[in-house]
């Protein structure tokens, strides 16, 4: 445990972020709580440039790096996803469906369309859980851990 005090401070704490954030505008789909109260202002914070609705970026943007934001019910995933430009990206915020039958549909919609999808899970890029995984890749916490229990209070920005 001695290198504990003076390793800690050289753990990654802080997620990658593209050089230019603008390059990679985002429409978020969606409006609960967590995406107006959470998500649209760490973006703003980030950098990024945000539309403010669909028409806006179906009529002013030739960008192939848009980023489709979809904070929807599960079960509006795959409607949404065949709307989507082919070659979009889309990041899908809630569970990918119901259930391993929907979770492939969806898939399955992604290669069709070749969208570039991604599952956000949460605190993936949270700096305690980028710490974490450099303080695991150091081999500090053994290689018999198994599971992690974590209690999240949030404070949006």
């Amino acid at each position: 445990m001695k290198h504990y005090g003076t390793s800690l401070p050289q753990l990654n704490l802080i997620p990658a972020l593209p050089k230019n954030p603008r390059n990679y505008p985002i429409i978020l789909i969606g409006t609960g709580a967590i995406a107006t109260l959470g998500h649209l202002p760490a973006y703003k914070i980030a950098g990024f440039f945000l539309y403010n609705t669909i028409n806006e970026v179906c009529t002013t943007s030739t960008n192939e790096n848009i980023i489709f934001d979809l904070a929807v019910p599960s079960n509006q995933i795959q409607s949404i996803l065949k709307q989507l430009p082919r070659n979009s990206h889309a990041l899908i915020q809630k569970l990918m469906g119901e259930n391993l039958i929907d979770a492939q549909s969806i898939v399955n919609v992604c290669k069709q369309r070749h969208i570039y999808g991604s599952v956000n899970f949460q605190l993936r890029y949270a700096p305690y859980i980028l710490a974490l995984k450099d303080a695991i890749r150091l081999g500090w916490l053994s290689q018999r851990l198994t599971t992690i229990e974590i209690h999240v209070n949030v404070h949006m920005p």
